[in-house]
């Protein structure tokens, strides 16, 4: 409410040293408009995972629009991603594919957020493969594993692995499906991420079972339970 109100610009902004003033313009209306966009981005993200998406998409729109407003480069790069994961939950591939190729060109222009450029990768290589289009799909995700690489994203990596996986798990290639699970499984551990260790376990045991492994494949669904009960109970 605050800073939906132009009166607050005459409140002493810290324009400086605003983490949130990205768009780094010393004018304090356009400060202010560049965290009510933050704030909108936050809040509606909120809103999408209690399942009100048509609030979480309407404060997307009003966010990507105060951020071009300010020419805030960093801040489209966070809403056109947004905008891209939203409509691609409601299966609407074609729209989320364009949010999501304009927040790629933007990263591509910018090192602000360039760590975050194959997490925008891997879900365009998703898109994809909802398609159908698994030449498309594996490049991307090839190339979400490599920036992910450069750019120490550890997260990220296994995430991009674990999506090669499944991408070959699903084309019926079992062995470069496991493959590419256990190179997720071994770069989660790395960096300790509990639900993508339970994701590459579940996988590995899927690709036993259909592999004629029953052992291997409980043995793996197991471990992947355990961890799975452990974050539900946490």
């Amino acid at each position: 409410k605050i800073t939906r109100d132009a009166a607050s610009e005459k409140n002493a902004w810290n324009i400086n040293n605003n983490a949130w003033n990205t768009s780094k313009s010393p004018d304090p209306k356009d400060a202010r408009r560049d965290l009510l966009s933050w704030i909108l981005v936050g809040a509606g993200g909120l809103y999408g995972r209690t399942g009100n998406l048509k609030t979480e998409i309407s404060y997307a729109f009003e966010a990507r629009s105060l951020a071009a407003s300010v020419r805030d480069t960093t801040l489209l790069e966070v809403t056109n991603g947004a905008l891209g994961n939203v409509y691609f939950g409601l299966n609407k591939l074609d729209s989320a594919l364009l949010f999501l190729q304009e927040a790629l060109s933007l990263y591509n222009r910018s090192n602000v957020f360039r760590k975050y450029e194959g997490d925008v990768l891997m879900a365009i290589g998703q898109i994809y493969q909802k398609k159908g289009d698994f030449g498309l799909s594996k490049d991307v995700f090839l190339k979400s594993a490599k920036i992910n690489k450069e750019q120490n994203n550890l997260s990220g990596l296994g995430e991009s692995y674990l999506s090669l996986a499944n991408l070959y798990q699903a084309a019926k290639s079992q062995d470069t499906s496991i493959f590419y699970a256990r190179k997720a499984l071994a770069t989660f551990k790395k960096v300790s991420l509990r639900s993508g260790i339970s994701e590459a376990y579940r996988l590995v045991s899927t690709i036993y079972a259909k592999q004629n492994k029953p052992d291997s494949a409980f043995t793996y669904l197991k471990l992947a339970t355990v961890i799975k009960d452990s974050l539900t109970n946490a």
